[in-house]
């Protein structure tokens, strides 16, 4: 968790580049960067929510596998921030600002070092774990799939603001066509394939 808090810490401080980037020259290389910056930007707000439901709910495993997987999903986009800021530098006129924009860079690509080792390093650790939070996930639909059947049984099963009954009966025949078993799932058995050799 101290390596997340860093590695917040010091990507904040990246953020600052931002300003470096109306030094650039309009080119391609320009809008690369900026692209790369946006993309980043979208990844924030998940990445954050990880490390607070982590902080938050530091028992429980599903906000622990959500702190991985946001982290890994913010790998991609840094990486790509890291390599358009590398190859922005060298079209900054003013030699401050294309060192610390470089500066910035390394410093991202070794803070993406760290996020990296550290989600590796929990994904083995919780990897195991991923069952029994699945099996929760299978429990919880199941008993929700329960309570639905005896409000219906009760007579107490209405639809949501908005849907229709009608909606509602074309949602269910449309779901149980494409959860239908096949035909190798069925209990009696897989078919059996004869196979040719030549």
């Amino acid at each position: 968790m101290v390596l997340l808090e860093s590695w917040k810490a010091r990507y904040l401080a990246q953020l600052s580049c931002k300003k470096r980037l109306k030094e650039l020259k309009p080119r391609p290389l320009h809008q690369q960067l900026v692209q790369s910056c946006k993309n980043v930007a979208d990844h924030i707000p998940q990445l954050v929510q990880g490390v607070r439901g982590s902080q938050a709910q530091a028992e429980d495993l599903s906000a622990q596998l959500a702190l991985i997987n946001s982290s890994q999903n913010f790998l991609q986009p840094g990486s790509k921030m890291v390599a358009s800021a590398k190859a922005a530098v060298p079209t900054v006129a003013d030699q401050a600002a294309a060192m610390q924009l470089s500066q910035c860079a390394k410093n991202l690509a070794t803070s993406l070092a760290e996020l990296r080792t550290a989600s590796q390093k929990a994904h083995e650790a919780c990897g195991p774990m991923e069952i029994d939070s699945a099996l929760n996930t299978v429990q919880t639909l199941k008993n929700e799939l329960q309570d639905a059947k005896m409000a219906a049984i009760d007579g107490q099963l209405k639809p949501l603001p908005g849907e229709t009954l009608e909606k509602c009966a074309q949602d269910l025949g449309i779901t149980s066509k494409a959860v239908r078993p096949w035909p190798s799932c069925s209990p009696r058995g897989p078919r059996q394939r004869t196979l040719h050799r030549y």
